[in-house]
C-alpha cells in the first residue's frame, strides 16, 4: 500500500463532499501514476509489480523523498552528525542494489536530514528530531 502526504492532493472547503472524491480520485491517480519509479511515496509491504522483485521496500524502506520535518513540525537532524542525538551518526550508509528485474533498497542514509526508516525499526519513515528532549528524540 502506497502513503501520501495528505498535502499533495488539494482540499476544496466549498463542497466537501465533491471535494473528498476528487481528492481520492487525485490520491490514487498520483500513486499509480507514480509506481513503480516515484520514490515519494512509501509502501507499507514490499511492493510487487508485473516482472519486479523489490526486497527491503516495505515500511518505508524504500523512500527517498525529500522529507526533512517530522509530523509535529519537528526539524530533522542530519544522520551524519552526532548532535543533538549521538545515535543519528551510528547509522552507516547502505548501498541500493538494482538489476534488470530486482532492487534490493539499501537504508537510504546519507549526509541529509531527510526521513528514512534505516533499521525498519518504525512502521514507516522517520527521523531524530533537532529537538533536546528525549522525549521528541525520534520521530
Amino acid at each position: 500500500q502506497v502513503q501520501v502526504a495528505a498535502s499533495a492532493v488539494p482540499y476544496n472547503r466549498t463542497f466537501p463532499r465533491e471535494a473528498m472524491k476528487v481528492q481520492s480520485v487525485a490520491w490514487l491517480a498520483a500513486c499509480v501514476a507514480a509506481l513503480p519509479d516515484d520514490l515519494s511515496c512509501y509502501y507499507e509491504k514490499d511492493p510487487t509489480f508485473a516482472g519486479s522483485i523489490e526486497t527491503g521496500g516495505g515500511k518505508g524502506g524504500s523512500y527517498r523523498g525529500l522529507v526533512s520535518t517530522t509530523v509535529s513540525g519537528r526539524t530533522c537532524q542530519k544522520w551524519t552528525v552526532s548532535r543533538p542525538w549521538k545515535d543519528a551518526s551510528k547509522f552507516k550508509p547502505k548501498k541500493d542494489v538494482k538489476s534488470n528485474d530486482s532492487v534490493k533498497w539499501g537504508n537510504g542514509i546519507g549526509n541529509h536530514n531527510y526521513c528514512r526508516n534505516p533499521d525498519m525499526s518504525e512502521d514507516r519513515p522517520w527521523c531524530f528530531t533537532m529537538d533536546t528532549s528525549r522525549k521528541h528524540k525520534k520521530e
